[in-house]
């Protein structure tokens, strides 16, 4: 829409100056008096003039706008896990800005900043589970859930700075059972990831 509205602006002070130049050469060419001239050229600077600050206002507006990035995502249905396997949360919630991917089941970051990210796990009874968050390889921020005899839900959650196309994912990590179920059915599943701030 600023690249249109550009665009269009550049077109209608083109168009004023063929004006001037073609009423110019007619007014020179039928003896035209010298004011008709002067005023023409004093209305296309004065124009160009408002085109020059309106394209300034743009600029700013344009570096004011900052992207959004808003995810929630959750598991539709119970998912046994094995050890290290990558949490694929299948349902969307909220992905303003696209920055979820389903397919590999992680966020990458468009653009640098600061991010709020919070997890939520729920575990089986007789189920115990760690859930790594994953910067790039790198473990971040972990889940504990597990109970001996009832449905166990937790959460974390942590705020950290991402470089432009930064990945992050959650998946199982140790100590935790072999074949480990987020258990659908108490309580939700879920990922969240917001951009709070942009460098």
């Amino acid at each position: 829409m600023v690249a249109y509205q550009k665009n269009l602006m550049n077109m209608f002070v083109i168009l004023l100056m063929v004006s001037y130049l073609t009423f110019g050469y007619v007014s020179l060419s039928t003896g035209g008096n010298d004011c008709m001239q002067y005023r023409m050229i004093e209305k296309l600077t004065y124009l160009e003039n408002e085109n020059s600050k309106l394209m300034d206002r743009i600029s700013r507006l344009e570096q004011q706008m900052q992207p959004v990035v808003s995810v929630y995502v959750r598991l539709s249905k119970t998912v046994n896990l094995k050890l290290h396997e990558r949490v694929m949360y299948d349902m969307e919630i909220t992905n303003i800005g696209g920055a979820f991917n389903f397919k590999t089941g992680q966020l990458t970051a468009p653009v640098s900043g600061i991010y709020f990210i919070s997890v939520s796990a729920c575990l089986s009874h007789a189920q115990y589970s760690n859930l790594d968050i994953i910067k790039d390889g790198l473990k971040i921020g972990v889940v504990r859930s597990g109970d001996v005899e009832w449905v166990d839900c937790s959460s974390a959650s942590l705020s950290t700075h991402f470089n432009y196309e930064d990945n992050i994912w959650i998946e199982s990590g140790t100590p935790s059972n072999d074949g480990s179920k987020l258990y659908e059915g108490r309580g939700w599943n879920t990922f969240t990831a917001t951009l709070i701030h942009v460098d």
